[in-house]
């Protein structure tokens, strides 16, 4: 992955996985609190016949950043239900 994500989705099928929108960390401060950014993009990677993922690439923008969400491919279809929207703030334990 291009980025760590949390509580992000993801989605595989025998060709390729992929995952979506999350949270990722944009900065720690010394005092242990940080600074998330909600995620639109959606990345997918290559599955060879031996399972060995290939390079991520970018594919494309969810509407809006989520997270919390599902995901599952369905004839050549990628879906994505649920989730949250809203902004995430607090402190990020052991950080």
């Amino acid at each position: 992955m291009p980025i760590d994500l949390y509580y992000h989705a993801a989605a595989a099928n025998p060709e390729s996985v992929y995952v979506s929108g999350g949270l990722s960390l944009a900065e720690v401060n010394a005092n242990g609190s940080g600074t998330l950014n909600q995620e639109a993009a959606v990345y997918a990677a290559p599955l060879d016949g031996s399972g060995t993922l290939g390079d991520w690439s970018k594919i494309g923008e969810l509407e809006t950043p989520l997270t919390n969400h599902a995901m599952a491919v369905f004839s050549g279809r990628l879906y994505v239900a649920g989730g949250a929207a809203a902004v995430f703030a607090g402190r990020l334990p052991g950080a």
